[in-house]
């Protein structure tokens, strides 16, 4: 790194690390307010010494080289919430001094402890990706009330008193008005010229500007600067964090620690998903991929060191992260030099807290407040669909009124309660067959055929798809009861359920399937069941939908073997009688015009006896011979790349085979198997030039006759297409 690149990181890291020096205090402020304000300089120890130890943590070792971490304001407003609840817990029995702020600083030092932990162990798992499930309106509703309990708290670090509506009238009390006031003013001005001023050094030149201009016009009035009247900050002794949290541990109240449980839970998830979006909005903004799964383990190792040592919960930030950036810092020297501001300040700066007015840090508090209710109340109204917008402002009221637990857990209720109506809104039943339209692969003799055509729509196809439950298995059962009770419609004698697009299902289908299969009983109809996966398969089984001494259902391989399966039944059941296996020459009768044509056709062919099992051709190979099968029976199939196979086609005495690959000369794109032991002629590619060279009309005749095969066969295709449209 050269010399300039040096400097240019030195001044980045240094502006990041005023802008991160306000959010400390400032956070500080916030948690420690109220009956806890005389130790507050204990709130920016542990607030610093955060700034401090994840600062280098996360900046040496994530994959982000400029990325800055610190204290959160998230984390900082739920931190907030569960000090005051830790307060009216303990403060009501015992003073202040004897047991709340041990019980406090216990709880800040445990809460970065735990979420380090938790942060390392989904990190070390792999595991970064489940978080991505938790739905987009509950955290934004969460990050409005964040934004709510920021804002409502910056007016008790102005002016001692909360933003409430019981204490609207004393707030506007002129006494109290010229604490805040000003405040309000800095925030407005602030979130103004970051606005329209998009540079690096505005946030900073403006906390610096106000700070110094405020210092001197106090000066003017009173000939010193301190923190008479409420108007700065007190001074902060020096104070060994380390010592202060070995010998408080004894009179930590561990039984409230208990009782906020759900609060420390909260801190985890909101850490977790904040550090993911954060990771995710910086991978976005400088077009450069991380590794979610590493930043989590990083984080995490800092906050339980941070914890250890009595600092409240950090992690990487995405706006002090790209002010990092934007001010040209491109290694991590710009990182552990904010680090090192804070560090410096924490153990030699603690003087200048005098200088620092409370409404500085109470506006700033204010814009953060602000940015997030603009964000996630106003903007959000004009992304999201209504019902969403309305989840939103659902979670921000029930946490404004009873927490953060309360309105994210309620949140994902209606968030899930929402995706449940809306995707069983969504047909279960993807697509409606009939037998006659929809065949097997098996090629039959003309008047199986004709058969099938005529009593093929005895079977009724229902191709399943998506996650089948309570609503949706109850579509399913009404849609067969309105097919059975349609009188104008063929009686079903099989329904077919394909669930190769199910990819899973809860207990409720086991009710539905019960109630189907009463109305097989009642109607006489058979089910089959195709592509049932092992684990469906399974709990159709635990539920008692199946068993195998039942006749009446059938289960399947996939669809094909199923149709098959039905197409068998309806042969069998009126007992069609079909000619025997007449020799090939007397096949191709229906072809030539006489006898002379066969007689001369069948001189050009080769016939070879194939036994069960054997191969005729395989996939990829070279195309050379069209096969007609005589007796017997022949697969085609092809072979996936997972080493599975599936059946394209089984044909019959009186069937080609290979034709497509024959007259486009290229290789097959299946593979062929004799079922059972056929006889089959072969017609080579020589033997076809010969014959069109010496019998011409015999050749026109037989290429008409597989120009038609195969115009029949399209057409077909084409009807299988319109039925799965």
């Amino acid at each position: 790194m050269s010399f300039k690149q040096i400097v240019i990181n030195l001044f980045a890291g240094t502006t990041t690390g005023l802008v991160t020096l306000a959010y400390s205090i400032s956070f500080a402020a916030l948690i420690f307010s109220g009956v806890l304000a005389p130790y507050f300089s204990q709130g920016v120890t542990s607030a610093l010494i955060s700034s401090l130890i994840t600062g280098i943590f996360v900046s040496y070792f994530s994959k982000l080289k400029f990325v800055i971490a610190g204290p959160d304001s998230n984390s900082a407003a739920i931190l907030a919430l569960m000090v005051y609840d830790i307060t009216e817990q303990v403060s009501a029995k015992d003073s202040v001094e004897v047991n709340t702020l041990p019980t406090v600083w216990a709880a800040i030092a445990l809460s970065s402890i735990l979420t380090g932990l938790v942060l390392y162990l989904i990190g070390k798992s792999k595991s970064a990706r489940w978080a991505r499930f938790i739905p987009y309106t509950v955290m934004g509703g969460f990050l409005a009330g964040t934004g709510w309990l920021i804002t409502r708290s910056s007016f008790k670090v102005m002016a001692g008193v909360p933003l409430e509506w019981n204490k609207l009238s004393y707030l506007f009390q002129e006494d109290i008005l010229i604490h805040w006031l000003p405040g309000l003013i800095f925030s407005v001005a602030t979130i103004i010229a970051t606005k329209y001023i998009r540079h690096v050094l505005t946030m900073p030149v403006m906390l610096l500007l106000t700070i110094i201009l405020f210092d001197l016009f106090w000066l003017f009035i009173s000939d010193t600067v301190h923190s008479s009247q409420g108007w700065f900050l007190e001074s902060m002794p020096n104070h060994n964090s380390w010592n202060f949290w070995i010998s408080t541990v004894p009179q930590v109240n561990w039984q409230v620690l208990l009782n906020e449980s759900g609060t420390l839970f909260a801190m985890v998830i909101v850490v977790l998903i904040a550090i993911l979006l954060n990771a995710i909005g910086i991978e976005i903004a400088v077009q450069h991929d991380c590794n979610l799964d590493h930043e989590l383990c990083v984080n995490g190792i800092a906050n339980i060191f941070t914890g250890l040592c009595g600092g409240m919960v950090g992690h990487l930030s995405l706006n002090r992260s790209l002010l990092n950036q934007s001010a040209g810092a491109n290694s991590r020297v710009a990182g552990l030099t904010t680090a090192a501001f804070c560090g410096f300040i924490l153990i030699f700066g603690s003087s200048i807290f005098t200088y620092i007015p409370r409404f500085v840090l109470g506006g700033l508090l204010l814009t953060i407040g602000f940015k997030l209710l603009h964000e996630w109340v106003y903007s959000a109204w004009f992304k999201f669909p209504r019902l969403e917008y309305a989840i939103i402002i659902v979670i921000l009221a029930i946490t404004t009124i009873w927490g953060f637990i309360a309105g994210v857990g309620i949140g994902i209720i209606i968030s899930c309660a929402l995706f449940a109506f809306n995707y069983s809104r969504y047909q279960i039943v993807r697509n409606t067959l009939e037998g006659t339209t929809y065949k097997s692969k098996v090629q039959r003799q003309r008047a199986e055929q004709r058969l099938l055509k005529q009593k093929g729509d005895q079977i009724y196809i229902l191709l399943l798809q998506g996650y089948i439950f309570f609503g949706r298995a109850n579509t399913l059962l009404e849609q067969i009861q309105l097919r059975l009770k349609n009188i104008d419609l063929p009686t079903i004698e099989f329904l077919i359920l394909d669930f190769r697009l199910v990819n899973g299902l809860d207990s409720s289908i086991v009710l539905s399937f019960l109630k189907i299969q009463q109305l097989a009983n009642k109607y006489n109809f058979n089910i089959i069941l195709t592509h049932v996966h092992s684990n469906i398969l399974q709990q159709l089984t635990l539920g008692g939908c199946i068993n195998h001494n039942d006749t009446s259902i059938q289960i399947l391989p996939d669809l094909d073997r199923g149709i098959e399966y039905c197409e068998n039944k309806i042969i069998e059941k009126y007992s069609l009688k079909l000619p025997g296996i007449l020799p090939l020459a007397l096949q191709f009768n229906k072809i030539f015009n006489d006898t002379n044509q066969v007689k001369c056709f069948m001189s050009y062919l080769e016939r070879v006896q194939v036994n069960a099992n054997q191969i005729l051709f395989t996939q990829n190979q070279a195309s050379n011979t069209l096969c007609f099968i005589e007796s017997g029976q022949i697969t085609t199939f092809l072979q996936l790349d997972d080493g599975q196979t599936r059946r394209l086609q089984t044909s019959g005495a009186g069937t080609i085979i290979g034709e497509t690959a024959f007259y486009l000369s290229t290789s097959y794109k299946t593979s062929a198997i004799a079922d059972q032991d056929s006889k089959i002629y072969h017609l080579t590619k020589m033997n076809l030039y010969k014959m069109q060279q010496e019998n011409p009309q015999v050749s026109v005749v037989f290429q008409e006759f597989l120009i038609r095969q195969l115009s029949e066969r399209l057409i077909y295709a084409y009807s299988e297409i319109e039925e799965l449209l």
